[in-house]
């Protein structure tokens, strides 16, 4: 059996024109478009199919004086959508023209699933999984008749909106009285949050949120006065959607849930010393630890945007500022004692990664903490990493850490 493909003439592979020539007027059997002759079928890039994206092609344009010497040559898009760019290419070893490597860049909040490449008659396509990888280069796979490296000559991409998903934890220490009557040990309340969140594409560099997961859960109590623990959403920019708020007990049992529409604030607990069984949990002073107790319960709040919501969601824990001021949320200690509020940008709340430790009972912070100083009776952070910068001299026993995470049946474990 004959492959007849091989005596087709396409003609030249990649579109010439004359410089000065109006680019993209008479393309219609111009040298270097490459289109079928009788006799055969087509070239093998009109087989690209883009179901579920945006269909964009680029085409490699060669300007020749009247002459016929190459004056320019470029990558230029056919399809006018602006949505990805070919940012820089390489030629073959002592070729002005041929193109056989490119870098690429999408518009924000956009990337490419599939591109396909075309010359030397010769296709070839990649794929990849948007949400783990970008298309960020090609080097040609291109073969010629005789076996040799093809030059590129046409670009054809997939391009969809960038699929995001993230993940971060953080930690929350509290102090709940008046700044003057504090002992600034900051755990009053320590709660984990490990957030989660899918997004589809980018405005102004921030990801377009769909849904956002918190979990969160409670690792010491070191306060006699009872208080609600709220997230505040009121200063940002959050969107509208819906919310779930799903509470569990240790063993894995849900306990509550409520439902609604995204308000400006949301109560997830509505009284810390139903967090544990006593009011010295995991604070207690130094001498006086004995292990690690679980939290009675813990919560999933799941909001679901109704599109997209962008949102700057800090990156890395330097971002988040020492009182949460880099949140986009705000999380709130209601002391309903006192009727006092400890809010985002507090010197009474901190904000660090879980893994840190707190103080113990009337274990003031920069008794604990090296980079931390006090000024004013108050604590003064030295370092933007303080929590892990390290602890004053013998120390080690005036600080402590528990680590309860939810496990897949919900239930609470020690990690």
């Amino acid at each position: 059996m004959t492959d007849e493909t091989d005596n087709i003439d396409w003609g030249i592979d990649r579109r010439t024109i004359l410089k000065g020539a109006a680019v993209g007027a008479g393309i219609t059997g111009m040298p270097g478009l490459a289109t079928a002759k009788p006799g055969g079928g087509g070239p093998c890039f009109k087989d690209f199919e883009c179901e579920d994206g945006t269909s964009v092609k680029i085409e490699f344009v060669i300007e020749e004086d009247d002459e016929g010497n190459i004056a320019d040559c470029y990558f230029e898009e056919e399809t006018d959508t602006d949505l990805v760019t070919v940012d820089d290419w390489e030629s073959k070893d002592g070729e002005e023209c041929d193109p056989t490597s490119v870098t690429l860049s999408y518009a924000d909040g956009f990337t490419a699933s599939k591109l396909m490449a075309y010359g030397g008659r010769d296709c070839d396509t990649e794929t990849v999984d948007v949400t783990e990888e970008e298309l960020d280069a090609y080097e040609s796979g291109l073969e010629t008749k005789s076996g040799n490296r093809a030059a590129i000559s046409n670009l054809q991409f997939c391009i969809v909106e960038d699929q995001i998903f993230g993940s971060g934890e953080v930690a929350f220490g509290y102090e709940d009285l008046p700044k003057t009557g504090s002992d600034w040990d900051v755990n009053d309340l320590v709660v984990d949050m490990n957030a989660s969140f899918e997004a589809s594409g980018r405005t102004d560099g921030n990801p377009n949120v769909t849904q956002l997961t918190f979990d969160i859960i409670p690792q010491a109590l070191g306060a006699g006065d009872d208080h609600e623990w709220r997230l505040d959403f009121s200063d940002s920019e959050i969107c509208s959607g819906s919310y779930t708020l799903t509470t569990y007990d240790t063993v894995g049992n849900q306990v509550s849930e409520e439902t609604g529409t995204v308000p400006d604030e949301i109560t997830v607990f509505e009284s810390t010393q139903a967090l544990f069984d006593e009011s010295l949990s995991n604070a207690e002073r130094p001498g006086e630890v004995d292990g690690c107790e679980k939290p009675n319960k813990w919560a999933r709040l799941t909001i679901t945007f109704d599109s997209g919501c962008p949102l700057d969601i800090p990156e890395t824990p330097d971002a988040l500022n020492v009182n949460a001021s880099g949140l986009f949320f705000g999380p709130v200690l209601y002391n309903k004692n006192k009727e006092l509020f400890v809010r985002r940008d507090d010197e009474r709340l901190v904000a660090v990664p879980e893994t840190w430790a707190w103080p113990l009972g009337a274990v003031q912070i920069w008794d604990a903490y090296d980079n931390v100083s006090a000024e004013n009776g108050m604590p003064s952070y030295d370092s933007s990493t303080w929590y892990s910068d390290g602890l004053e001299d013998g120390a080690e026993d005036l600080v402590t850490n528990c680590n309860f995470e939810p496990a897949d049946d919900k239930s609470i474990e020690s990690v």
